[in-house]
This record gives structure tokens, sequence and C-alpha cells, in this order.
């Protein structure tokens, strides 16, 4: 063994021990949950080599040290006087949510809106290119993904003819779920005179941003003439919407929504354009749209750069003010701990719980995580369904007869831990009539989870699905 060998040896000898101690108390300082605090702490101990590394790449828990560039969402003096919908200021259960949600650091909700639920990818694309093309001031696009296929050209091809004529026209896109269509392919739209912006781009690579690289904005938005706005789960590609309905397209939702919650809306996006490309976006306020509506909105903001946790808090939160039912369609079902025990006490309180996700969807360690919280849940009094009919990836929630839930968010800690996302909680008789249809929909598709199944099917998949488990919090 040569000297430069031996003396490689020594310094791995030397220094793999004061890193590994290093950075466990790094992850112990981080004050992450105690399952996902285990996994990494075993990692870089017990696979130093793999784990270290990776820890380094995807293991930041929090937008610590880029927190201060990214405006809050929600530093606006009027909402601390705002006044509640009636809806909700008659409803005590409602009123303690909303102002737990507002100390979190969301808005109050806002009435006078019109809400309507979008679950065909055909209609949600039809909407979304006559909102584009009815544009008389600005457009602003939020995205996971472009697709680069006819549907993300066509609406590049539309906002760039709206720039070309005056409109204002800003498209924010993730750096890596749009990493091949954020630049060449979106270039008619700059040319149009249209802004492209990347949120936290991962090429060309910087020093700094591997320990984000796996926070990703994972919102869908999309703010017309500050008057109009759609959120939800589908991504400008054919796999979500297009121009005709196709027997492979994806099952997802989005709600179209005019009101004053569309300033709300706005705002998010103002602040991760901010962000993204310190720019300031200067939108104007206009007097909110009579809308005639009477639907209830609380915008919903979350992500890593938060100082609580108010999806997944206003998830937990939201279930418990449930009196008859809590159905849930979600494409991953990899909960936390807290939001397991209350889908497992709701049950055993005699609410209607049902939980409907895709047979198979396009992920499969998500899968295989699932299916072990599935295992647990079985023999409870929760009602699990497996949708037949294509990859099911809607996140809708329904509580009771008036309160639902849509938005980008997946059931999944991804989701609710470590991605930027966006959604509103609606109070609304008529939109939880939509939601209902819609997952009973899904439900009137799907397989039902057979409690009668045998305890063990496959030993070695079983301990496969409860590693998957154990991975959930890094997915």
């Amino acid at each position: 063994m040569g000297t430069l060998e031996q003396i490689l040896i020594g310094a791995i000898a030397v220094f793999l021990p004061a890193v590994v101690i290093f950075l466990a108390v790094l992850i112990l300082r981080e004050h992450r949950p105690p399952s996902s605090t285990m996994v990494w702490i075993l990692a870089i101990i017990l696979l130093p080599y793999v784990g270290i590394p990776l820890y380094l790449i995807i293991g930041g828990y929090r937008f610590r040290r880029d927190r201060h560039r990214k405006p809050r969402l929600y530093d606006h003096p009027h909402l601390t006087t705002r006044e509640l919908p009636g809806v909700v200021a008659d409803d005590d259960r409602l009123r303690d949510l909303t102002d737990q949600l507002h100390a979190a650091g969301l808005p109050l909700p806002t009435g006078g809106n019109k809400v309507e639920l979008v679950a065909r990818g055909d209609e949600a694309f039809g909407r979304l290119v006559e909102m584009i093309r009815g544009a008389k001031r600005s457009i602003y696009v939020e995205m996971f993904i472009l697709g680069r296929d006819n549907v993300g050209q066509a609406i590049v091809d539309e906002l760039a003819a709206q720039a070309k004529d005056g409109v204002r026209v800003r498209l924010l896109l993730d750096g890596l779920g749009a990493l091949f269509s954020q630049y060449r392919f979106s270039k008619p739209l700059r040319k149009a005179g249209g802004k492209v912006g990347t949120f936290s781009p991962i090429w060309p690579p910087r020093p700094g941003r591997t320990r984000h690289m796996h926070m990703r904005n994972h919102r869908k938005i999309i703010v017309v003439d500050e008057r109009e706005a759609m959120v939800g789960g589908m991504n400008l590609a054919h796999e979500y919407m297009g121009p005709d309905h196709v027997a492979s397209e994806w099952y997802d939702a989005m709600a179209a929504v005019r009101g004053p919650a569309v300033r709300d809306f706005l705002r998010i996006f103002d602040a991760d354009w901010r962000f993204a490309t310190k720019e300031d976006i200067e939108f104007e306020t206009v007097p909110a749209p009579a809308t005639g509506g009477e639907d209830a909105v609380q915008v919903l903001a979350g992500g890593p750069d938060a100082e609580f946790l108010p999806l997944h808090d206003m998830l937990v939160s939201a279930m418990r003010v449930a009196r008859r039912r809590v159905w849930i369609a979600t494409p991953y079902f990899v909960p936390s701990e807290p939001m397991m025990r209350q889908i497992r006490l709701l049950a055993e309180m005699g609410r209607d719980v049902r939980v409907v996700v895709p047979k198979v969807s396009n992920h499969r360690i998500p899968d295989m995580a699932r299916n072990s919280y599935f295992r647990q849940l079985r023999g409870s009094k929760v009602r699990l369904f497996t949708y037949t009919g294509g990859m099911l990836h809607s996140k809708l929630m329904l509580i009771d007869e008036a309160v639902c839930v849509i938005g980008s968010a997946n059931m999944d800690i991804r989701s609710l831990f470590f991605n930027f996302e966006a959604g509103a909680l609606v109070y609304s008789r008529g939109v939880a009539q939509q939601v209902e249809a819609t997952i009973q929909m899904y439900m009137d598709g799907s397989e039902a989870v057979d409690d009668r199944r045998p305890e063990r099917e496959s030993l070695a998949l079983e301990i496969v699905e409860d590693i998957a488990r154990l991975m959930a919090p890094l997915l």
C-alpha cells in the first residue's frame, strides 16, 4: 500500500467519526419529528458513505438560511381586523379553526366568493384558456410542471399572445419540476415581453443550493386581472389537462375562484416571485369583483419557510371539527403520526372516515409505504378504497356538509413538511356537494380494501413495505 493511500485511510479514520458526530448533533438540533431524526442518524452512523452525502444533498428540514429572503405572506394589517363571514362566525368550531390557522400565519377567510370545482382535464384546460384570453391587465402563473407537450406549448403560445398585446405576464416555474421547459421551451413568452422566473433552480449548479434541492415549489396557482384564480393539483401537461378528454388522462381537480380571496392567492404569487427573481410584480389593488357568490374561502399556503406547519396542522385540526364524516382523496397516503392517530380516533368516535387512493400510482415506493399504513388501518372503522380507473391525482377533503379542502398538497410527509403548497379551505354547502359527488365517483370506480383478508399475505412483502414506510421522512 502506497504512502498516499495510507494518508487517505488515516484521514478518513480520524475525520469520519467527527463528521458523523457533528451531523448527528446537527440533526438533533433541528427538532425534526422523532421518526425522521432516527432515520437520518441511523443512516449516517450505519451507512456513512451513503448517509452523509445523502443528508448533505437532501437532508435540509427547513428553509432556515433563506427564510429572511422570502417575504412573509400575510404581514398585512387588515388581516387582524377583517370580519369573519357569517358561515364561520356563527359556528364556534369553525371560528376556532380559522383563528388557529390565522395564528399560524394564514389569512382569515373572506366571504362573497364564488367557487367551482373543476374535476375534468378538458374543462380545466378550457377554463384556463378562456381566462388567459380574457385578461386585460395581468396574468400570473405559478406551476410545478410545464410539460414539453401539446398542452404546455398551447399555454405558452396563449401567454405569449397576451404578452405581445401588452398584458403583464409572469410565469413562475419550479427549478426541478420544470427543469426542461423553463429555458428554450418558454422562450417565445420572453420574446413577446413576458417574464419567466425559476423557483429554487438546480441548474446551473451553485454553492448552497443542494441543501434545499428537495424542497420544491409544488404550488399550482393562476391569477388573472386580480379578479379570478385557479388553484389545485393540475400541472400544465397532457397528463392533467387538454383540449379533449382522453382515457389516459389523470384524474385531478382545481378550484375556480372569483371574489376577494383572489387577492390572497395573488399575495402568495407575489412573495414567491420576489423570492425567485428579486423583483416586485407591483400588482394593482382593484376593487373586489361583485360575484354574487356566498362562498367563504380561507386561502392556504405552507412550506419549509414557515415557522409552523400550517397545512399539516390545518388538516389535523379540520378533521377534529367533523361531527359526521371525513372523506379524503389523495394520490399518496403517507401520513404523519398525529394525522394517522386522528384518522383512527375519528373512526372510533363514529365518524364516517373514508380514504380513496389510486390502486397503482406513478410512484412505487410511496405505494409500498401506503400499504403499510393500510395494514395498520385494516380492522379499524376507517373505510379504504383503491381507485382502479387510472391515476387518481386529486387532493380533496370533505368534512361534514359544508367544509372542504381543494389544493396541491398530497396527504404525505413530503407535501406537508418539505414542499411549498397552496390550496383553499372552502366553507360552502354548494361546493361541498361538488366535492362529495367527485369523491363518490372515485369510490364508485374503486375496490374496497377488504378487512377480511389474511393478516399476513407475504411476510417478505410486508417487510419491504415497512422499510418503505421507514423511508417516508426521506421520500
